[in-house]
């Protein structure tokens, strides 16, 4: 630093001669370092710290954070999965800079009390994330406010992942009217439509399979006029990779100047069908018979239950598929009277049911 103090003397205030006016020098100094203390001092305040959560712990006590403090205003704060931070005295953020939080594991409430956040924060929670009312209080007594707007009370009970409070407080280039996602043969159509949108550019398709981590899927143009629109513009775009299950989607819209923000996430559940074969033989029988299943994968589970007319449970057993088709033998055991009885199957999460007569 006094290196540099030497070197910006002798550039700025050396004479035609090469001396330097010394007091004119210092008072001119002092003058021109105002504002670099002044830059240094908010540059210092818009650094924002990462704080996650290392333990279960009270959000007050420093020790439940990586970095050694409390929270403050522009910090962004995580909770991991399988990590719970307690909200027990009145968290009031009043300093201006919004902040994130990222909730995979739990924020919990007790005693009644508030965290109020500054204008622009955003909270996300993910799969498998929850904000809890605990215990304490009731109605609205715990809440949540983000620039003076109650976005979570306990009266509104639990909130699981995934959601978001508020899902579009940052999207400000767009108002985002819906984002849903159906099944359509083997694939899933996602639309989404705007009200209006101003210097758009792009949306990125992102889909998940827990809800928590997102890969990009494709590209869809922004279909306004050189970036603006003020009437509804629908979109549409299809999945053909779909996954079983539980598939997570999330729209990221880019402007023109680069800036990009997230939509809620939305959940597709997906069962492909397949060509499932059940007999049952010999039927009708004495009682003894056989349930032959194939065209199912390995290490499927399997539940088989036979039933008489009034709906009474006569034989239960879970079976696990270990070949390319599973024979299962029914032996009269249970004296089976002659009459009609139910055979159901239990696959996959399908319901098969079948007639057995006993002579």
């Amino acid at each position: 630093m006094e290196t540099f103090i030497k070197y910006l003397k002798q550039f700025l205030f050396k004479n035609v001669s090469g001396s330097v006016n010394k007091s004119d020098c210092n008072s001119k100094l002092k003058l021109l370092f105002i504002p670099i203390v002044l830059i240094t001092i908010n540059s210092t305040n818009l650094q924002a710290n990462k704080c996650i959560a290392v333990t279960n712990g009270n959000w007050t006590n420093s020790a439940t954070w990586s970095c050694g403090t409390i929270p403050t205003c522009g910090d962004s704060i995580i909770i991991p999965a399988g990590k719970t931070v307690t909200i027990s005295s009145q968290q009031n953020y009043t300093c201006g800079l919004p902040i994130q939080i990222l909730i995979y594991g739990n924020l919990k409430f007790i005693t009644g009390n508030k965290l109020i956040l500054p204008c622009n924060s955003q909270i996300t929670v993910y799969a498998g994330g929850f904000i809890i009312p605990g215990s304490g209080g009731s109605g609205n007594s715990n809440l949540i406010d983000i620039c003076n707007t109650v976005v979570w009370s306990s009266g509104m009970g639990t909130l699981s992942g995934p959601n978001c409070l508020p899902c579009f407080s940052l999207v400000l280039p767009i108002e985002l009217l819906s984002f849903s996602g159906k099944i359509i043969d083997d694939a899933v159509e996602l639309s989404w439509s705007t009200a209006t949108e101003s210097k758009s550019h792009y949306f990125d398709i992102e889909k998940s399979t827990d809800g928590s981590h997102f890969e990009y899927l494709f590209t869809i143009p922004s279909k306004s006029t050189n970036g603006n629109s003020t009437t509804q513009l629908n979109y549409s775009a299809i999945d053909g990779s779909i996954n079983e299950n539980t598939t997570y989607y999330r729209l990221k819209h880019v402007d023109t100047d680069g800036e990009f923000s997230m939509s809620k996430l939305i959940s597709v559940n997906y069962l492909k069908t397949k060509n499932l074969s059940f007999i049952i033989y010999p039927n009708p029988s004495n009682g003894n018979f056989n349930a032959e299943i194939s065209g199912i994968n390995n290490n499927e589970k399997i539940t088989v239950l036979l039933t008489d007319k009034s709906g009474r449970l006569i034989f239960s057993e879970n079976f696990l598929k270990l070949n390319n088709s599973k024979n299962i033998i029914f032996k009269n055991d249970s004296n089976l009277q002659s009459g009609e009885y139910s055979c159901t199957i239990l696959v996959e999460n399908t319901t098969h049911s079948f007639k057995v007569i006993v002579n």
